[in-house]
C-alpha cells in the first residue's frame, strides 16, 4: 500500500456525489501547521504540531507544501532535559528530524515573530517582505490547516478564540478571524478544500 496515496484517496472518497457540489480537478496539496503557544509548558503543542509535521511527510507531502509555525525558543530552553530535541514520549523519535530516520523539520516561522492577524494572511497568500513563505493561491489545492495550543471560550468570559502565545483576550485567532479567513478562500479561489483541525481546550 503506497502511503503517499492515502490523501488523495480520502480526497475522493469525501465527494459528495448528490449534492450537486463541483469541486476544480485536485491539482496539489498545501498544510499550515501552527503551534499557538509557547514556553517549555506547551512543549506538547510543539510536539503535536511536529508529529503532524512527520506525518504528512511519511505521507507524501515534501517540505514546501508544509508551512510550519512553532515558538522556536522551546527545543533549546534551559529546563529541556535534550536541548534541541522535541519527542512525544521518553522512548520516542527526535520529531525535529535529521536523527532516528526522521527528515530534518523546516520550521517556516518562529512564532515570536508572528501575531494572529499573521496567520491569516499566510493562509490567504499574502505574501510581503515579513511573510516571504504563505500558501499559493489556487482553485485546484487542498488546504489542511492544523492548530494545536490554548483557546478561549466566550462561555467562560472569553472571546472564542485560539489562544495567541501570551497575548491578551481578543488578540488571538478569533473564530471571527478563522470564519473571514476560510470564506474568502474558498469564496475566491484561492483553494479547492479547506481542512481545519484543532485541539485547544
Amino acid at each position: 500500500y503506497d502511503e503517499g496515496e492515502a490523501l488523495d484517496e480520502w480526497d475522493e472518497m469525501a465527494e459528495n456525489k448528490t449534492t450537486g457540489i463541483q469541486y476544480p480537478e485536485l491539482t496539489d496539496q498545501y498544510a499550515v501547521l501552527v503551534q499557538g503557544s509557547n514556553g517549555l509548558k506547551n512543549y506538547r503543542h510543539q510536539a503535536d504540531v511536529l508529529s503532524m509535521y512527520q506525518l504528512l511527510r511519511k505521507n507524501g507531502f515534501s517540505d514546501d507544501h508544509i508551512i510550519v509555525i512553532v515558538d522556536g525558543a522551546l527545543a533549546n530552553d534551559k529546563d529541556n532535559p535534550e536541548q534541541g530535541i522535541i519527542r512525544t514520549s521518553m522512548s520516542g523519535q527526535d520529531l525535529l528530524g535529521g536523527t532516528d530516520g526522521l527528515p530534518k523539520a523546516v520550521i517556516d516561522y518562529d512564532a515570536a515573530t508572528l501575531s494572529a492577524t499573521d496567520i491569516a494572511d499566510i493562509l490567504l497568500g499574502r505574501q510581503s517582505s515579513r511573510l516571504p513563505v504563505v500558501l499559493p493561491r489556487s482553485a485546484g489545492q487542498n488546504v489542511f490547516f492544523y492548530w494545536s495550543g490554548h483557546g478561549r471560550s466566550n462561555v467562560h468570559g472569553g472571546s472564542d478564540e485560539f489562544e495567541w502565545r501570551d497575548a491578551n483576550a481578543g488578540q488571538g485567532f478569533t473564530a471571527s478571524l478563522m470564519r473571514q479567513t476560510a470564506n474568502e478562500m474558498l469564496t475566491q479561489g484561492y483553494c479547492r478544500k479547506l481542512l481545519v483541525v484543532t485541539e485547544p481546550c
